[in-house]
């Protein structure tokens, strides 16, 4: 009778204790809508809340992560636009991104004005393959630089980017966006 009592005092607290390691802290991040810099055409609360979704799925179906990433859409595509509106939902992250076709290897770092030897210059003649670069950058909510930036770039076609490459880029970014946020810790 006291070995039955103790097998089950065992399991239970056992139980207890799986369940309690299975919940996993939340990191929350706000993603804007993306800014257009490009002459592709796209609906950027669309390409948003797809980012959410992808974001959300891949959190859905990640076991490893030390934590879980749940992404939330905000109206505005600026820090300034969707900062009260990230603070409001307890967001860590505010995730900005921005479609442009003058993008180099270095070209987010590069300053307005501030020549950029990795940047090139645009090609314009007839023959010249577009590149449509997505450039995302990831920053704590509250804090004005970013913890981590990138671009993803899609190739275009002579008469502009096609709707897949466009949404590639974007799905591709919010594969990135999550990858990179994982391994955060939470900031509450």
């Amino acid at each position: 009778m006291r070995s039955a009592f103790l097998f089950v005092l065992l399991t239970s607290l056992t139980a207890c204790a799986q369940e309690a390691l299975s919940e996993k802290p939340v990191i929350i991040v706000g993603v804007a809508s993306p800014a257009n810099e490009s002459r592709a055409i796209f609906q950027a609360d669309w390409e948003r809340d797809q980012m959410v979704r992808d974001i959300n799925n891949q959190s859905t179906h990640d076991k490893k992560s030390p934590a879980k990433v749940q992404a939330v859409a905000l109206h505005g595509n600026t820090l300034e636009e969707v900062g009260e509106e990230a603070r409001s939902q307890d967001c860590s992250y505010i995730v900005l991104t921005t479609a442009s076709e003058n993008i180099g290897v270095a070209g987010y770092d590069s300053a307005p004005g501030v020549p950029n030897p990795m940047k090139p210059a645009p090609d314009t003649s007839p023959g010249a393959a577009m590149v449509l670069g997505v450039k995302y950058s990831i920053s704590r909510t509250g804090e004005p630089g970013p913890v981590s930036h990138g671009s993803i770039l899609a190739p275009g076609m002579g008469d502009g980017f096609g709707q897949s490459a466009i949404q590639g880029a974007f799905r591709d970014v919010a594969t990135r966006i999550f990858n990179e946020v994982r391994r955060q810790k939470p900031v509450h």
